[in-house]
This record gives structure tokens, sequence and C-alpha cells, in this order.
């Protein structure tokens, strides 16, 4: 990974929004699987956080960044309405160290010729949604599980988009929030900072995990919960990036 896609730093442009649908949060009842881009492997994670991290470059140089992932997915033409998203993830704290509240945001970027484009389509940010422990491990961290069910979403069939997750830990924490990988083969994009253009992670490359791990179910019979409320927004321009784990040294 070469130093020089390190080198921007935050930047924010507000755009004009657009508000699309609501989004409820909470686990439902009896969802069909419409996109499956695997569970958890328990090999690697990408950081995918708001919440600023310093990282060293060489012995002499730090940069601060928001890295953010993103996965594509491609919907059926009998199987493109999207009322519910599942992922998984880990956070970086000590061993028994409490962990705060998540505040999670989900976008989808249209496809640019194999990558995402520089601006979300879609994004909500639905805050915290709640956690479940599944009892497995990435070396000494727990793995979570996160559902959220929003109003249904018809996407156009065989189209490729692409899902971004961002949560934003507490900014005194001493801890960030990564996106676990799974053992689907293909690729998923990173960048640092928001405006920044996607690099992208391969399989082929043994130093990098590409996939993320999540589902898209479609929940005809929908039992959201709890009764909180999001508006789905279409912005004009944001961004945002991510980095993996393992090949990044965080400044203490």
């Amino acid at each position: 990974m070469s130093a020089s896609i390190f080198k921007k730093v935050c930047q924010i442009s507000l755009g004009t929004t657009l508000s699309l649908l609501s989004v409820t949060t909470g686990n439902s009842a009896f969802a069909a699987t419409i996109f499956d881009n695997g569970t958890p492997d328990l090999e690697a994670a990408l950081l995918s956080d708001f919440n600023p991290v310093i990282y060293q470059i060489d012995e002499e140089n730090y940069i601060t960044g928001q890295p953010q992932a993103a996965d594509d997915f491609t919907l059926s033409s009998d199987a493109n309405t999207i009322t519910n998203i599942q992922w998984w993830g880990i956070y970086d704290a000590e061993e028994n160290s409490p962990i705060g509240a998540d505040d999670f945001t989900i976008r989808i970027f249209e496809d640019a010729g194999g990558s995402p484009t520089i601006n979300p389509w879609l994004e909500s940010n639905i805050g915290d949604i709640g956690r479940v422990v599944t009892g497995n491990k990435l070396n000494e961290y727990n793995v979570f599980e996160y559902q959220a069910t929003i109003s249904p979403l018809s996407l156009t069939p065989n189209t490729t988009y692409w899902l971004s997750i961002i949560n934003k830990t507490q900014s005194d924490s001493n801890y960030r929030w990564y996106w676990l990988t799974s053992a689907s083969q293909g690729n998923s994009y990173y960048r640092f900072n928001e405006g920044e253009m996607w690099t992208e992670l391969s399989n082929e490359d043994p130093e990098f995990a590409a996939e993320l791990a999540f589902q898209l179910n479609d929940d005809s019979t929908q039992v959201p919960e709890p009764a909180s409320v999001f508006g789905l927004l279409a912005l004009g321009a944001f961004g945002s990036g991510s980095v993996l784990k393992r090949n990044c040294k965080r400044k203490s």
C-alpha cells in the first residue's frame, strides 16, 4: 500500500438533500435473503468509522483519517426490494472494557466502471440500533451482529450497487469499529477520507481480505422493533474511506 493514498485530510462537501423514504431499526422475523455476501470468516476486518484515527506512515509521518469500506451487490429481477440489512463487526477495545453506543450510517453508492461513485446515491444515519454478541471472536475481540429494518427499497435489478456501513464510535473512546470480512470471492473498496477516490482490495492479494460480511433481506411480514424512524436521504456530495486493520498501525 503506497503512502500516496494517505495524503489528503478530511473534506466534507454538503450537497442538496432529498427525502426518499423512512427507515426503522431493529430485528424482523421471516426475512428472505435476496443477496448473501457471506457470514464472518473470522480472518480479518476493515476499519469503517467516522471517529478520526491517526495512522503512522513511517517513522516521522502521520496522517488523520475517517476510513470507510464499501462492497458491491446486485439484485435479481424477482427479488429486488430490500427491507432488512444484516452485518457483523468488532471493536478493538481492551478485554472487558465497556463499549459505548453505536451511531451507524448506511450508504448506497452507484457503480462507476467497477468501483463506487465518489458521492453516495442514498444515505441514512440509523444511529444506535442495538447489537447481539454472537459468541465468536476474531483474535480476542467479540463478534457482534447488527440488523436494520428499512421501509421497502426497490432497486434496479441486474445493476451493480455498493453498500457502505460506517459507525461513529464515541469521540472519547480509545477503540474503533471494524466491519468483518467473509469468505466470498470478489472485491471491495476503501478510502481514508470524505471525497477521495476509492482503492480496491482484492482476494488475489494474500495481504488483503476483500469481501465484507453482510446480507440483504426482504421481509414481507415485517415486525420492526423499536419504532424509531429515520429519513433515508439522497445526497449530493459525501464520501468516505477504509483500511485493513491488520495492515495499518494506529498511533496510540
